[in-house]
């Protein structure tokens, strides 16, 4: 156990606030796009229904990730169902690990490198911005240190359980840390050849137990590729891209070295932050002087007064490992077959720490110890300002080059919605919270809550009960069919929580409401889908035809995920012609599956006829699109036909 000083409680006090102010700090202006959403999806799935998750989200590479990224998102949603801690956890986990490297770089080379080391863990850009969001790449700074810790106890460590234990923690972060990124896998080349390096095969229990421990999350994904989806082992072995060798990944160090061009990770252009040159040749001074110190030290085992030595095993330990960390991000993708990506050397980050806190070793002398403390904290003092004014921004207002809309921007507007129970419909791109990002925004954002999401493109959602129909995008079908039909009225609500981001909107629904032209049939329509047709319309909405079917579930939707409507447009000098082969216009729509019974449907066909006017009929019927056959209604057919109708632009 370390006794410190007065002046080592100030160093760690200040490194803890600053790494907490900038990973903490601004909650809310984290990116929450496509990949945090449906992760979180994923987590949650887990952490409040109980289900098994299998895979996670789609990787870069083009495989399905591991069902480990998901595992480590699992607790913050065990404790509440807002995005917002999930954030704040990992922003704490990685405050965590710049506390863990203070705290090993005082045990190995003293006080002014702890502080040196600490600063720069806590405010390079790269290590701030790649810490503050649901990213699985997220994690892999605090996994390394944590590796480091573990390893460094294992090596140096004279009793036997603490060496046990270290051996056993640090394979199991290896085997671990790839399934939650596959650039995890550089820990795994590492602990590798400590294992040869330090003979830890002679101590095959801990690295059984905890190498074994790690396998277990493999449990889930292996009998996925086994009992259903052979196709998952070889999108490892067959993804995107041509295999070959290039200097990639060592111009990403060097780049992450320097923290140089952070910008899109923050306020993109409106700051320019990243290009700055002085705060670079600041980090590349004390980069260089910290390589020296290590060559020093490593080399030269000089004792004078002005060289530090070389004295401890504990120090000849984290110089290798450390350099161990540095090379195999390199070792591992410079061949590569698929892109390699700059949070692939994130594992780095703790190594180029080190070496900064090195500097203040390259002499013995106070007055070198206070000058190079000085350079990181004039260093620290420029990125925290930057990152700061960028975050102050991103606050205001989205930053399309950057972070573009944060998170505080949905959820504002989610949680403003009133806390009464009722049905909230969203209307957006597709209902595929597995797939699209903006369907897994809102099942997160209103997992607490009743809530239907379709897609507003095909469908106006119309529950039978009070309820709130939400879209943002103004000019979505479902919209349009809300303001021309009368149901959109006074009440509407538009918000707009943050400038440059398109407004939200939100009418209040009375449950009954339908639209006062529709056609109702003489006899409702019943399709073996569930859905009952009640009645048809037609408007001209900007220079289209819309054909809207009202439809009334009747039961909960059937297994058949790929439920479309098929509606056909016939001249009727065709169809009075017998010319049943002949379509003037064809629109398929997706019915999706987003309704409970009871629920009411308008299905939207979108048709743009290339002449002014026309008389048409209209055919609609349901299929499966992955089968191809048709539904069959009550009518004992699978097509009904209405119409005639006029279409003219005028």
């Amino acid at each position: 156990m370390l006794r410190l000083t007065k002046l080592e409680w100030l160093s760690l006090i200040g490194v803890v606030l600053l790494a907490a102010l900038l990973r903490l700090g601004y909650a809310g202006v984290n990116p929450f796009a496509s990949d945090e959403a449906r992760l979180s999806v994923l987590a949650l799935e887990i952490a409040r229904d109980g289900q098994v998750i299998r895979t996670g989200i789609p990787n870069s590479a083009g495989s399905r990730n591991l069902p480990a990224s998901v595992y480590a998102f699992v607790p913050p949603y065990l404790l509440a169902t807002d995005p917002l801690l999930a954030t704040q956890y990992v922003g704490l986990l990685n405050l965590v690990a710049v506390f863990s490297l203070w705290w090993l770089a005082r045990r190995t080379f003293g006080i002014w490198s702890a502080t040196i080391s600490g600063l720069i863990a806590a405010a390079a850009p790269f290590a701030v911005f790649f810490s503050r969001n649901i990213w699985t790449q997220n994690l892999l700074f605090p996994m390394t240190v944590l590796w480091l810790v573990a390893t460094t106890i294992a090596i140096t460590s004279h009793h036997s359980r603490h060496k046990y234990i270290g051996i056993g923690l640090a394979w199991f972060i290896a085997g671990f840390a790839f399934q939650v990124h596959l650039a995890g896998a550089t820990l795994g080349l590492a602990t590798l050849y400590v294992t040869v390096r330090w003979q830890w095969w002679r101590k095959w229990i801990p690295v059984f137990i905890g190498g074994g421990i790690a396998a277990l999350a493999l449990i889930p994904f292996l009998y996925e590729a086994v009992c259903c989806s052979p196709e998952l082992l070889s999108e490892y072995s067959t993804t995107t891209g041509e295999s070959g060798i290039d200097s990639q990944v060592l111009l990403y160090t060097i780049q992450a070295a320097l923290n140089r061009g952070w910008d899109y990770l923050a306020a993109g252009n409106l700051t320019q932050h990243g290009s700055a040159i002085f705060p670079q040749i600041l980090t590349a001074v004390i980069l260089i002087l910290g390589m020296m110190a290590i060559a020093k030290m490593r080399w030269f085992f000089t004792r004078t007064q002005y060289i530090a030595s070389l004295q401890t095993e504990h120090q000849r330990t984290i110089i290798e490992l450390t350099a161990l960390l540095l090379l195999t991000p390199t070792l591992l993708f410079t061949y590569h077959r698929a892109p390699v990506r700059l949070h692939y050397i994130l594992t780095a980050l703790p190594a180029l720490a080190i070496i900064s806190g090195a500097s203040a070793m390259l002499l013995k002398r106070r007055i070198w110890h206070i000058a190079t403390t000085g350079i990181a904290i004039v260093l620290v003092a420029i990125w925290s300002y930057q990152i700061l004014s960028s975050l102050a921004i991103v606050n205001q207002q989205t930053a399309p080059q950057g972070i573009n809309e944060p998170l505080k921007a949905p959820r504002t507007v989610a949680y403003s919605l009133p806390d009464d129970g009722r049905v909230v419909v969203m209307h957006t791109q597709s209902p595929d919270y597995y797939q699209r990002g903006e369907a897994a925004i809102w099942k997160v954002l209103l997992w607490n809550r009743p809530q239907r999401i379709t897609n507003g493109w095909s469908v106006l959602l119309l529950p039978n009960e009070p309820s709130y129909l939400m879209t943002e995008i103004d000019g979505i079908h479902a919209w349009q069919e809300m303001r021309d039909t009368g149901i959109m009225d006074d009440n509407l609500i538009q918000y707009d929580p943050l400038l440059g981001a398109p407004p939200y909107y939100m009418q209040p629904y009375d449950g009954e409401t339908l639209p006062p032209q529709a056609i109702m049939l003489d006899e409702p329509v019943t399709f073996d889908s569930g859905l009952q047709l009640l009645g048809w319309y037609t408007r001209h909405v900007d220079g289209q035809v819309r054909v809207s079917m009202l439809y009334q579930a009747i039961s909960n939707p059937p297994d058949d995920a790929s439920l479309r409507q098929f509606t056909h447009l016939r001249y009727a000098a065709d169809v009075e012609n017998g010319a049943m082969d002949e379509l003037a216009y064809i629109d398929d729509i997706e019915l999706t599956l987003s309704w409970q019974q009871g629920d009411r449907l308008i299905a939207i066909a979108a048709f743009t006829p290339s002449e002014d006017s026309g008389t048409f009929y209209v055919d609609v019927g349901q299929y499966s699109l992955n089968t191809g056959e048709r539904y069959l209604n009550s009518t004992g057919t699978d097509t009904l036909r209405f119409g005639a109708f006029e279409w003219s632009r005028e």
